[in-house]
């Protein structure tokens, strides 16, 4: 039985029919077709995902950066401006010391006073009788005001020398301390930055407490002097400029300047204790600045406490009548004050500020760097470097990626003080803002303060130290003294009013100053018409501390 052939059609779905027929099905088969920009739109992605995450590691990484040094500088700056709101403080313990003395003087001085009337009354009739009988009590209350002071005055010059050299001791201890406490920093970032450090120029003491003082009078002595058309001479003098920094910018200030404070603070003391008598604190301040102009003009007479023979000899010595030359009161004061004129303190000064300093210079800044986690720092480069594939950047720190760095500094506020109880010098004022006009109130007021600052190099102005060191070495300063009256020579006055303004004057000469940079008023000499090169300083180094110059620093 014959078959029949039978065909049938291929099944749907088949792949075994005419490979045209396939492709052609192929070719019109939509399904799947957004596959094909996925897969290049999920690389894309994967490289903005990559690189938003390493943006944002690396911002997160930067900004950490920024704030650990930020707070480095600061926390060490503060630490700077602490200690210079101490050695104030101990500046105003000094002068309430010396004010006992300072009290005693002016009793005993008056006491003298009254006495010398007395004698001068013996030659007049009447009233001779009268001086003749009250003169032994006078004497004998002169002798036992002489007594008093013999006894406390060895206890207060020995308190001014253990300040001085604790202030001393202050302003070297102070930076280092701030150094350990910028280095703490980085703990408080968890990892991100490995260390914190700062520096500051007050890290390098030039001056011992005590010891140097002592070492300047010895050598004093052996110093040669030069002499002048007209028999005048300079006393040349051991004193540079840089080596007479403690630590932090300050420096011994003269004796008088403490006993001008020492007015002050006793008749602030005595308004204390009665409760002001009911009279404005202004009154009462003015009256301090006056009575301080007065005490701090005559050193010698308030303050030495060991030259009653001078005034003694003064007013009574060149009288020769009996009841006075055969006293045995009036012989013993002479005695005991000869014994005890020339004894020498050499470190009773209160401090001041660096000759080479003011607000905004740069011993007065701390720079601080940080460095961070090498893996973060990569980390953040490679992810922001991943989506450029072969052309990215290489994925090292180099450039100071993991490096960063800041300044801050350490001021007196010029606008704080002058009000209420805050000691202000007579003619000076703080609310100016001028440093000209406050520096003498700077290490008397508790006013010192810290901020942020743009970062720049430290620049050695060799042009004032230069002028500094000749200025002092030739001992002109010891020579407009001598042009002065001998009994105002080393009193506040003279200082405040005649040397300082000189000394000003002759050390801004090309600065490009007009009227003289540091000075209280004009500078006669026409400095302004010539300057030194960026006035006289020189930048050490031209880069940051991360290689890059400085032009290109934003911070």
């Amino acid at each position: 039985m014959a078959h029949a052939a039978t065909c049938s059609a291929p099944r749907e779905g088949s792949v075994s029919g005419p490979p045209a027929h396939w492709l052609r099905r192929l070719r019109g088969d939509e399904e799947g077709a957004v596959m094909v920009i996925a897969i290049f739109m999920a690389a894309v992605l994967v490289g903005v995902i990559w690189y938003t995450f390493g943006l944002g590691e690396a911002m997160l990484f930067r900004q950490q950066m920024r704030a650990a040094v930020d707070a480095a500088a600061f926390d060490s700056s503060v630490v700077h401006a602490l200690g210079m709101n101490i050695l104030a403080m101990m500046n105003i313990v000094m002068a309430a010391v010396l004010s006992i003395l300072v009290l005693l003087m002016i009793i005993f001085v008056g006491a003298l006073l009254i006495t010398a009337l007395a004698v001068a009354l013996l030659f007049v009739p009447i009233v001779d009788v009268a001086a003749a009988a009250a003169l032994p009590e006078l004497l004998e209350f002169d002798e036992g005001m002489f007594d008093v002071i013999e006894a406390v005055q060895p206890w207060v010059f020995g308190s001014l020398t253990v300040l001085n050299a604790s202030e001393g001791a202050v302003a070297i201890i102070m930076p280092w301390v701030g150094f350990i406490a910028s280095n703490t920093t980085a703990d408080s970032y968890g990892g991100a930055v490995t260390s914190t450090s700062s520096f500051s120029p007050s890290m390098i003491p030039m001056r011992a407490p005590f010891f140097s003082n002592v070492l300047d009078q010895k050598l004093k002595s052996k110093l040669p002097t030069i002499p002048l058309p007209g028999g005048a001479k300079l006393q040349t003098a051991l004193k540079v400029p840089l080596l007479q920094r403690y630590g932090l910018p300050v420096q011994d200030d003269i004796y008088g300047m403490l006993c001008m404070h020492a007015g002050m603070e006793l008749v602030d003391e005595v308004a204390t204790m009665l409760g002001d008598v009911g009279a404005p604190s202004g009154i009462t301040g003015k009256f301090g600045q006056i009575l301080g102009q007065v005490v701090g003009a005559v050193p010698w007479m308030f303050c030495s406490g060991v030259d009653p023979a001078d005034i003694l000899n003064n007013l009574l010595g060149g009288f020769s009548g009996p009841m006075i030359s055969n006293s045995r009161v009036f012989s013993n004061i002479l005695a005991k004050a000869k014994d005890l004129t020339g004894k020498a303190h050499p470190s009773m000064f209160p401090m001041k500020p660096f000759d080479e300093t003011s607000n905004g210079g740069d011993f007065q800044q701390v720079w601080s760097s940080a460095t961070g986690s090498e893996t973060l720092g990569s980390g953040a480069i490679t992810g922001v470097a991943i989506a450029g594939g072969p052309a990215a950047s290489p994925t090292n720190n180099e450039g100071g990626d993991n490096q960063d760095f800041a300044e801050a500094e350490f001021y007196f506020d010029c606008g704080g003080p002058d009000g209420g109880r805050d000691q202000t010098v007579l003619g000076t004022s703080d609310t100016s803002g001028d440093w000209q006009a406050c520096k003498y109130n700077a290490m008397w007021n508790m006013e010192w303060k810290s901020r942020m600052r743009r970062y720049h190099q430290f620049q050695w102005d060799i042009r004032k130290d230069i002028e500094l060191s000749l200025y002092q070495g030739l001992g002109v300063d010891g020579f407009i003294k001598g042009l002065l009256p001998a009994s105002l020579q080393e009193g506040s006055l003279a200082k405040i009013h005649v040397l300082d303004p000189v000394k000003s004057c002759i050390t801004s000469l090309g600065s490009g100053s007009r009227s003289g940079e540091g000075d209280m008023g004009s500078c006669p000499l026409p400095i302004g018409r010539w300057k030194w090169g960026n006035g006289g300083k020189i930048g050490l180094g031209p880069d940051s501390p991360d290689g890059y110059s400085m032009d290109q620093v934003l911070h």
